[in-house]
């Protein structure tokens, strides 16, 4: 369950294979997302699901902590189901609003 909801858990699974575009070698990444099993919950997964198709829910970028080139998300994506925005998890009131304004500018 996430913190701060009662209903299910939707959970993302993302695996992006380590590779290279346009001759620059980039890591793989495996990340895990979730979302509430709610109207809400099931209204971001579908735009996550377009978004994706689209090409525009991640991107390839140097990452913070190694420097190196990987997958990185240009949406914000819950990776925790606890401890808040802080760690990128719930609960936050403000993430559906926050997600949809994100996926609205990409």
């Amino acid at each position: 369950k996430l913190a701060g909801h009662s209903c299910g858990t939707i959970v993302l699974h993302f695996r992006f294979p380590p590779g290279s575009l346009e001759g620059r070698q980039h890591d793989g990444r495996s990340q895990h997302a979730y979302l509430p099993d709610d109207d809400q919950g099931r209204q971001l997964l579908a735009l996550f699901q377009l978004a994706f198709r689209r090409r525009v829910l991640f991107s390839l970028s140097q990452s913070l902590t190694t420097g190196r080139l990987r997958p990185t998300f240009s949406i914000h994506l819950k990776t925790a189901t606890c401890g808040g925005p802080a760690r990128h998890g719930f609960p936050d009131p403000d993430y559906f609003n926050n997600a949809v304004e994100e996926l609205q500018n990409a």
